[in-house]
């Protein structure tokens, strides 16, 4: 019964882990979003330069998250 209590804290923390990764990239893709949209306003000409680097930028925390997950398995 321990050895089975343990893997599911061990399982819980891992999920844990993976939600607070996903949980601080959501808010900072959608920070970064906000940005994006706020600076074409004010230089309409910079949109697609701003959509790039905020596409990469969302790549990229896609990526950490998805380390993540490989790395708590």
């Amino acid at each position: 019964m321990a050895r089975i209590e343990q893997e599911a804290d061990l399982q819980a923390e891992r999920l844990a882990a993976v939600a607070y990764v996903g949980k601080r990239a959501l808010q900072e893709v959608t920070m970064l979003t906000q940005m994006e949209a706020q600076l074409a306003q004010l230089v309409p000409t910079a949109l697609p330069r701003l959509q790039g680097l905020g596409d990469m930028s969302a790549l990229a925390m896609a990526e950490v998250v998805s380390q993540t997950v490989r790395k708590v398995r």
